[in-house]
């Protein structure tokens, strides 16, 4: 992928925890306001309703009076009785504690009534007379303690609902983050996916260009000095060599050629199974004698375990032969002189039978096992400089067995070497007497 697609990644892991960080903050601060705002919103109309409540009766209650002393302000002392009963009355249907005073305009008490109010409290005044001519003042003083109480509750009711409101948006939210990354990383995985197959085709390109060419310069090169008998007319034995190194290049040539045409045909669904029954003893033994040659040469030792239970395989061949050759070539290829190659035949834990091809070669990276497997991949070793090869072989023999119904399965450890498995189905296994 790169610096760039580091970089970039860590960008957008970095925009979507600013973007978390963001909300989260805008959900506090909006569970803050809601959680503020009820019992405030409670306290200011409470407070206000009260106020002209209070004011209302202050005034009613001054008008009341004005009626009993406006002719006769100085006969205060007088109805004094008047005013206290007049007061008993204004107050006995009030539940919440109120205190009622009648002030003289020289703020002398004239009347009384009701409990003392300590703090927490509304006073509101009426005034007696008209305002040409005032003879006093109505003083109503009522506790707000139950309005401080209600606001608690209130406070409560809003602390409830900011939690709502918080775990609420936060569920949606970080739901929605998560569908949101979701599809960001499918949408990035398919492009690095992509990416990756267009990189590899190119390096597929590229590769191609030398297994091409390397044959082909042979063929031209040998079959130009036959021609012209560059070595004398004597010269038979080396000429016959140089045939055989032209047939050799061919055959290579042709390989290569007929893997191409394989895999276009397995992708464009256009290759068809010539199914029947095999011998799966039959199917190593040819192709162990194909590459036995070429083993011997890099100095390995090739060998096989049959292990089936006398069960053959219906499957095509042609097919199945050429994905076990395939195995054992990339076996050979990337095994040291001294190293060994084995093939194990036997059956899944399903019933299906399976061919294990083992050897003690360079191995495969973990994280480049996949990079195997894909189309056009083709994984680089620090020894296999000159080493040649298309990196279709691997990626055949998965179709192929996918074809089959089956698949391929991959183990393998740098150092030690690798273990690659066709399986097939229980459903392609003829049971025998």
């Amino acid at each position: 992928m790169g610096w760039w697609g580091t970089a970039r990644n860590s960008m957008e892991d970095i925009s979507y925890t600013r973007l978390r960080k963001s909300l989260t903050i805008a959900t506090v601060v909006l569970s803050a306001a809601i959680f503020l705002f009820v019992p405030g919103f409670y306290v200011i109309t409470a407070y206000q309703y009260e106020a002209e409540r209070i004011q209302l009766a202050a005034h009613q209650l001054a008008e009341d009076i004005t009626i009993e002393v406006y002719q006769q302000p100085d006969l205060w002392q007088f109805l004094e009785h008047r005013f206290v009963g007049l007061l008993e009355q204004e107050s006995k249907d009030i539940v919440r504690p109120t205190h009622h005073q009648i002030l003289a305009l020289d703020d002398m008490i004239v009347a009384d009534h009701g409990p003392e109010i300590g703090a927490m409290a509304l006073v509101r005044t009426g005034e007696i007379g008209d305002e040409a001519r005032p003879v006093g003042q109505v003083v109503v003083t009522q506790s707000m303690i139950h309005v401080w109480m209600r606001t608690g509750f209130a406070g409560l009711v809003g602390l409830i609902l900011s939690l709502i409101t918080f775990f609420t948006i936060r569920f949606v939210t970080s739901s929605e983050l998560k569908g949101q990354e979701a599809a960001a990383a499918a949408i990035l995985d398919a492009k690095r996916e992509a990416e990756f197959a267009d990189r590899a085709k190119s390096e597929f390109l590229a590769n191609m260009s030398h297994e091409l060419r390397t044959p082909l310069n042979a063929i031209i090169g040998f079959s130009q000095m036959i021609r012209d008998q560059s070595l004398g007319p004597n010269a038979m034995g080396t000429y016959l060599e140089y045939a055989g190194d032209i047939h050799g290049s061919g055959e290579h040539l042709l390989s290569i050629i007929n893997d191409i045409l394989d895999l276009s045909k397995i992708e464009a669904g256009e290759i068809d199974l010539n199914e029947q029954e095999l011998d799966v003893d039959q199917v190593v033994r040819v192709a162990l004698r194909l590459i036995k040659t070429r083993a011997h040469d890099r100095g390995l030792d090739v060998r096989s375990t049959i292990q089936a239970g006398g069960a053959k395989l219906r499957a095509d061949e042609r097919l199945t032969k050429q994905m076990l050759l395939n195995l054992l070539s990339n076996a050979v290829k990337f095994t040291e002189s001294g190293g060994s190659v084995e093939v194990i035949v036997s059956r899944t834990d399903k019933g299906g039978i399976q061919f294990a091809v083992t050897d003690t070669g360079v191995g495969i990276a973990q994280n480049d096992i996949v990079r195997a497997l894909a189309t056009f991949g083709q994984v680089q070793h620090s020894t296999d400089h000159g080493i040649e090869g298309t990196g279709l072989g691997l990626p055949l023999v998965a179709s192929l067995a996918d074809l089959h119904g089956g698949g391929l399965d991959l183990i393998s450890t740098v150092g030690t070497g690798t273990t690659a498995t066709i399986w097939f189905p229980m459903e392609r296994v003829i049971e025998t007497a």
